[in-house]
C-alpha cells in the first residue's frame, strides 16, 4: 500500500524534496523541506542524509529527475500508428533523433494529445546512461530505488498542469534556475516544444560578483535585493552589472520563439509562465514582458493541493514545481510520463509487483481457507445433530422391528385372501352380465349351439339362416364394453339355406 510519494528534487544550488499523499478526490501536502548545496563535498553526503531521514519509510515511492541540460528531448510528427506498430517504430526514430549512440543511453517516449488528427505526436526523452547511473548510486547510498526517474522540464510541466496554472492559450513556461533556464511550449492543450538554455540565476549573480569585485553571497543579496531590469532608475550598478546575462536570457528566449513558430509552424505565445527561484529576480517579470510583448504571470503549484497547515510559504513555492511534479507521478496520471529507469530496475520492479501479488493471493487464500473451515465446521456439527436424530429414530425402529415384521406377513396375508374374494365376487357377478348381455345382442333367428367359458376367451357356437344376421352379431359384440377382440369362424357354401360359425372372444 502506498504510504506516501516523495519528490526528490536535486538541483544545481539547492535539494527540494515534497511528500504527497492522495486523501479522497485531493492530493494533500503532508512535508517539505530545502536546503543548500555546500561547496565542500564532503558535506553533501550528510545533508543529503539528513534531508531524507524524516522522509523515508516503508510504503513510500520516490522519484527524481535528471536536470533540463543533461538530457536529450525530441518531439516528433509520425502517421497515425497504434501502439504495437508505434514501438517498432520508435526504434528507428529513436536512431534518427538522439545525437549519440543508443547503446549510451537510457530513453523513453510517450504519445501526446494530437494537435492534428492526421498525425501521432510524441516527445522522446534520452539521458546518458552514466548520468543515469550517478543520480541512482548518490541516492542508493540511502537506501532509495526510485519509482520513476523523470525529466525535470517534464516534472514541472505536469506539476504546473495539476495546478491550473496553464490555460487554454498557447503558452510559454520559463524555469528560471540557477545554473539553466528551462522552456517549455504548450498549444491546443498539449506540450510542443522544450529547450534548456544555459543562463541562469547564478549567471546573473557571478555577473555581479565580477562587475563590482564583491562576494558571491553578497552579489546574491544585491540581486535579490536591488536588482532590476535595465532602465530601472535608482540601482544602476546592480542593473548595469546584471544587464548582459540578462539580455543574453532574452535574446536566446526570443530565437526560440522565433524558432517556433518560423520553422516549427506554431501559433504565437499568448501568455508567459515564470517558475523556478529565478522568479525572485527583481523586476524580471517586468523585463521579460517588455521584451517578448506578452503577459507574464508567476506560476502557483501549490494552487491544487491541500494543506491543513501552511508547509511552504508563498515565498518559497516557486522553488518546489519539479519535486511537486515528480511526488505526483505515483499518485495519479499526469499529462507526461516518461520513466528513463534502467530496464534491470524495471524488471525487477516487475517481479517484485508479481511477487506482492502472489503473497497477497495466497494470504486471501488462506484467510478463505480459514473461514471455509469455520462454515464447514457448522455445518459438520448442524448435520452431525441431524444424523443424531435420525439415529435414535432408527434405534426406535429397530426395538419394534420383529412387531412390524409379523403385522407386515399378517397384512400380506390379508390382502391375498381379500384380492381371491373380490375375484369370485366379481366372476360371480360377472358371468350373469355376460349372459344377459349375450342374450340381448343375439338376434332371434340366430340359434345357439354351445356356449363355454375358458380362462381368457368365451367361444360361442351357433347356426343361422342368413349371413348378415351372423355379421350383425359379430358387430354388436364388437361395440360391447364387456368383451374384448372378436374373432368369428365360418362353415357353408354361398347359396346354402343355413350358415354355422364360431366366434371367439378374449375378455
Amino acid at each position: 500500500m502506498l504510504r506516501g510519494s516523495v519528490g526528490l528534487d536535486i538541483g544545481a544550488n539547492a535539494i527540494k524534496i515534497v511528500e504527497l499523499r492522495k486523501v479522497g478526490e485531493k492530493v494533500q501536502l503532508i512535508k517539505a523541506g530545502m536546503v543548500g548545496i555546500p561547496d565542500d563535498s564532503s558535506r553533501q553526503k550528510d545533508i543529503l542524509s539528513n534531508l531524507l531521514r524524516d522522509f523515508k519509510g516503508r510504503g513510500k515511492a520516490f522519484s527524481v529527475a535528471v536536470p533540463g541540460q543533461s538530457a536529450y528531448i525530441r518531439y516528433v510528427d509520425l502517421p497515425p500508428l497504434d501502439t504495437s506498430r508505434l514501438e517498432q517504430m520508435m526504434g528507428y526514430e529513436a536512431k534518427q533523433q538522439i545525437p549519440v549512440p543508443l547503446e549510451e543511453v537510457l530513453w523513453d517516449y510517450q504519445r501526446l494529445p494530437a494537435r492534428d488528427p492526421s498525425k501521432t505526436s510524441i516527445v522522446l526523452v534520452a539521458a546518458k546512461s552514466e548520468a543515469i547511473e550517478r543520480l541512482l548510486d548518490n541516492i542508493g547510498r540511502f537506501g532509495i530505488e526510485p519509482y520513476a526517474i523523470d525529466y525535470s522540464p517534464l516534472a514541472s510541466y505536469n506539476a504546473l498542469k495539476f495546478s491550473g496554472s496553464i490555460s487554454s492559450e498557447t503558452s510559454i513556461l520559463i524555469d528560471l534556475g540557477a545554473e539553466s533556464t528551462n522552456l517549455s511550449i504548450e498549444t491546443r492543450n498539449s506540450l510542443c516544444w522544450t529547450r534548456s538554455i544555459p543562463v541562469g540565476g547564478m549567471s546573473l549573480t557571478r555577473s555581479i560578483e565580477k562587475s563590482l569585485g564583491v562576494t558571491l553571497i553578497e552579489a546574491e543579496r544585491l540581486k535579490k535585493e536591488e536588482g532590476g531590469a535595465p532602465g530601472s532608475a535608482g540601482r544602476d550598478r546592480v542593473v548595469e552589472a546584471m544587464a548582459p546575462s540578462l539580455r543574453r536570457l532574452a535574446d536566446e528566449i526570443q530565437r526560440s520563439l522565433t524558432f517556433f513558430q518560423a520553422e516549427l509552424g506554431g501559433e504565437a505565445v499568448n501568455r508567459v509562465i515564470l517558475s523556478g527561484g529565478g522568479v525572485h529576480i527583481k523586476g524580471i517579470s517586468q523585463f521579460l514582458k517588455e521584451e517578448l510583448g506578452v503577459s507574464v504571470e508567476t506560476a502557483s503549484p501549490l494552487a491544487a493541493l491541500y494543506s491543513p497547515l501552511p508547509i511552504i510559504s508563498r515565498d518559497q513555492e516557486a522553488f518546489f514545481h519539479v519535486a511537486i511534479g515528480l511526488a505526483l507521478r505515483p499518485l495519479l496520471k499526469c499529462p507526461v510520463e516518461v520513466n528513463l529507469l534502467p530496464p534491470s530496475i524495471l524488471k525487477k520492479k516487475e517481479f517484485r509487483a508479481k511477487k506482492a501479488a502472489l503473497v497477497i493471493s495466497l494470504i486471501l487464500a488462506f484467510l478463505s481457507a480459514i473461514t471455509f473451515r469455520e462454515f464447514f465446521a457448522q455445518d459438520y456439527r448442524m448435520i452431525r445433530s441431524r444424523i443424531e436424530v435420525i439415529e435414535a429414530g432408527l434405534a426406535e425402529y429397530r426395538r419394534h422391528e420383529p412387531e412390524m415384521k409379523i403385522a407386515a406377513k399378517e397384512k400380506e396375508d390379508t390382502r391375498e385372501q381379500v384380492e381371491e374374494l373380490a375375484r369370485l365376487a366379481a366372476e360371480r357377478v360377472f358371468l350373469p352380465n355376460l349372459l344377459l348381455e349375450l342374450t340381448t345382442m343375439l338376434p332371434e333367428e340366430i340359434h345357439l349351439r354351445s356356449f363355454s367359458l375358458g380362462e381368457e376367451a368365451i367361444n360361442i357356437e351357433g347356426v343361422a339362416p342368413r349371413l348378415p344376421l351372423i355379421t350383425d352379431f359379430e358387430t354388436r359384440i364388437k361395440a360391447s364394453p364387456l368383451f374384448g377382440a372378436v374373432t368369428t369362424e365360418l362353415a357353408g357354401k354361398p347359396g346354402a339355406h343355413e350358415f354355422s360359425f364360431t366366434i371367439n372372444i378374449n375378455e
